[in-house]
This record gives structure tokens, C-alpha cells and sequence, in this order.
């Protein structure tokens, strides 16, 4: 019974992680900013409770619902790059029939 409690303990935590990390960024300045209000009445001083907000509101990186546009495109060069780089593959060539 206890492991059942365990294992749901820490499927919950991963699915609210992963909630977290895909909410677009708006949704999640604002729930960051609730949270430390929260955190606000649980005892933190203010300093800590914006740090909170801060932290819980920031970008997680590359690949969050959020368009910062700190990812780089396709097209874009990397940067000190001349350009994009493309790697050309050739289709194998055709078998001719064993006579």
C-alpha cells in the first residue's frame, strides 16, 4: 500500500513538472507570481517570495511553449558561422539486373 502511495506521489510530481515546462509563458508568470503570494502568507519575506516568482516564471530553455526567441531557426547561421550548414545526400544508384 505504501509503494502505491510512493509511485503516485511521484507521478504527480512528474506530471506537474511536465505541465510546467509546456505552459506557455504567460500561464506561468502568473501562476509564479500566485505561488509566491502564496509562499507570501506561509511565512517568506518579500525578497524571497519575489525570488520565488523570479525563478518559477522564468523560461525553462529551449523548447518551452514560449516564443522568447532565444532558440535559434532553421535557417538561421549559428553564430560565428558563415552560414547554414547543409548536408547533401545522394539517393544510392540504381542495381542492374544480374544477367
Amino acid at each position: 500500500m505504501l509503494q502505491h502511495v510512493i509511485v503516485a506521489i511521484i507521478v504527480a510530481g512528474a506530471a506537474s513538472y511536465a505541465l510546467w515546462y509546456w505552459m506557455p509563458a504567460g500561464w506561468r508568470r502568473g501562476l509564479a507570481a500566485r505561488l509566491a503570494g502564496g509562499s507570501r502568507r506561509l511565512g517568506l519575506k518579500e525578497a524571497q517570495a519575489l525570488r520565488v516568482a523570479a525563478t518559477l516564471g522564468a523560461t525553462p530553455g529551449c523548447g518551452a511553449c514560449d516564443s522568447c526567441g532565444s532558440c535559434a531557426t532553421p535557417g538561421q547561421p549559428v553564430s560565428g558561422g558563415t552560414g547554414p550548414r547543409v548536408q547533401v545526400v545522394s539517393p544510392p544508384a540504381p542495381r542492374r539486373p544480374a544477367a
